[in-house]
């Protein structure tokens, strides 16, 4: 398995005020990897 991209989301738990926008941005972020994503076929 090669990684092609990697996300990570921190800094929710030392920054609670923030947690939720750090949280969402995180979330769009991975779902834009996702998209970059092909199907495998076997």
């Amino acid at each position: 398995m090669e990684v092609v991209q990697e996300v990570i989301i921190e800094g929710h738990n030392a920054m609670s005020d923030q947690a939720e926008a750090i949280i969402t941005e995180g979330l769009a972020k991975v779902e834009a990897a996702a998209k970059s994503l092909s199907a495998v076929t076997a």
